[in-house]
């Protein structure tokens, strides 16, 4: 059995959605088979402004027009947000026969997969075998492995010359990143919710909010934390976002995770996805783009 097949039964069959972040935009993935090391996922091809096709130049071309070598994506997205974020790098690259609207991406997590992210996701992943390597660049491809193509670690394509997008000339240091600790005054819709009250947020994204909030004291499990939130203040609640004195933004927001710190046991971590994402403005009021 070759090393790439040895990875491959490491991994599990699922069928979850993501969200990939790129200097495109946001896009909607599932997720084909999950491990600890990395994941399968398919892409639409129109969402990447590609037509069908079974030829792997046009279509290595078009994901690299839409992603870079290295970007982020979410975890079951639709479930916890953007509680579940990972780094990951693009590494294989196929068309799946059956599926000829659909691109599909492999990918290596910057960061293996731990048991309290497997824990969140309810999957029994099984553990990392050391005897294998993460990447053998040099690792023989079968002849009659059609439609996949093997990419190098973070940049280029290994096994077939593809046209890429030019480097981008050398720019200024890159900004300070961005500030995350915001005060949020956060009002439940449930029927009979407690008044609105003020939190610390702990992560600030275009389409979620995550917020430091009191732990019930009977919440022994992530499971019975969720139910007593969405019981007291419900799904759906307003979100107010304040730096100091000043309102960086207001709007609706739906509960979609939550995690216990191991470290603290006063207090939980709250994901808020919100109804819409950030306009521009709102971004640049949090530090998330900077002006030209």
């Amino acid at each position: 059995m070759s090393t790439r097949d040895r990875r491959r039964a490491e991994r599990i069959e699922v069928g979850i959605p993501a969200q990939i972040y790129s200097h495109r935009g946001f896009f909607s993935a599932r997720i084909c088979d999950l491990s600890r090391t990395g994941l399968r996922l398919r892409v639409r091809i129109a969402d990447i402004d590609m037509e069908a096709t079974d030829d792997l130049r046009v279509a290595a071309e078009a994901i690299a027009a839409a992603f870079a070598p290295h970007f982020a994506l979410d975890l079951d997205y639709e479930k916890f947000g953007p509680l579940l974020q990972r780094d990951v790098s693009l590494t294989r690259i196929g068309l799946p026969p059956e599926d000829p609207l659909f691109v599909e991406l492999c990918c290596a997590f910057d960061e293996p997969l731990g048991d309290h992210e497997t824990a969140i996701l309810q999957m029994e992943l099984p553990e990392i075998n050391a005897a294998v390597e993460d990447w053998v660049p040099d690792e023989f491809v079968p002849e009659d492995c059609s439609g996949i193509v093997t990419l190098r670690p973070r940049d280029e394509l290994m096994d077939r010359p593809v046209i890429l997008p030019p480097a981008e000339p050398a720019r200024a240091p890159a900004p300070p990143p961005p500030r995350h600790r915001y005060r949020a005054l956060v009002t439940g819709t449930a029927k009979d919710a407690p008044p609105a009250f003020f939190c610390y947020t702990d992560l600030v994204t275009a389409i979620g909010v995550r917020v430091c909030v009191p732990r019930p004291t009977d919440a022994i499990g992530i499971r019975e934390a969720m139910t007593q939130l969405m019981r007291v203040h419900g799904q759906a609640v307003d979100v107010r976002i304040i730096d100091e004195s000043e309102d960086l933004w207001a709007g609706g927001a739906r509960v979609t995770g939550v995690e216990l710190p191991p470290n603290r046991l006063d207090v939980m971590l709250v994901t808020l996805a919100y109804d819409r994402p950030l306009s521009m403005s709102a971004l640049r009021r949090m530090g998330l783009v900077v002006a030209a």
